[in-house]
């Protein structure tokens, strides 16, 4: 009796970890459903593009967020935001904002990026290696594994190339 319920046991945490996988991959889906670009609008040139992508993949937004870039609302200012009922924007808890729709919360990226590769960004320049922007980026959460994700989807090295290697400047 005492092997049956070490077997029901071993049974019942291979289930749970089962479930446990399932959702991580679920949750994982959301993130990469959010990055088919074949719906985003056109990019302002390929680099931007290429690096909106990027972001979006280490990001992992839930796709309804329609935000791949995790932005928050300093980065929003022009696009249409989701309000709650009383008309205050929707944030989650990192005060990343909700868009209206995936086009707004795609363009507010791009127009991101084109600041950071026009030299117009007060905050991030080309000169960053991807590991200190995604430091700067991610506000040191998980910045390293960021930026591993970011550099190996550009091909790029995280510590030896740049934010200007990425952007093609």
């Amino acid at each position: 009796m005492a092997v049956d319920s070490r077997r029901g046991l071993v049974f019942l945490f291979v289930g749970i970890g089962g479930a446990a996988a399932y959702l991580l991959y679920k949750r994982i889906r959301e993130g990469i459903d959010n990055v088919n670009t074949s719906q985003w609008p056109p990019a302002p040139n390929q680099a931007i593009g290429a690096l909106a992508r990027a972001i979006a993949i280490a990001e992992g937004s839930p796709a309804f967020w329609n935000n791949p870039g995790d932005l928050t609302e300093g980065d929003a200012g022009g696009y249409q935001l989701q309000r709650d009922p009383a008309g205050n924007v929707i944030v989650n808890s990192a005060g990343v904002v909700r868009f209206v729709n995936l086009a707004d919360g795609v363009n507010a990226l791009y127009r991101k990026l084109l600041n950071i590769q026009s030299g117009a960004s007060r905050v991030y320049s080309t000169a960053l290696s991807l590991a200190d922007f995604a430091q700067i980026y991610t506000g040191g959460d998980n910045a390293a594994a960021w930026a591993r994700n970011v550099a190996a989807e550009l091909g790029l090295d995280p510590t030896q190339n740049t934010v200007g290697d990425a952007l093609g400047v």
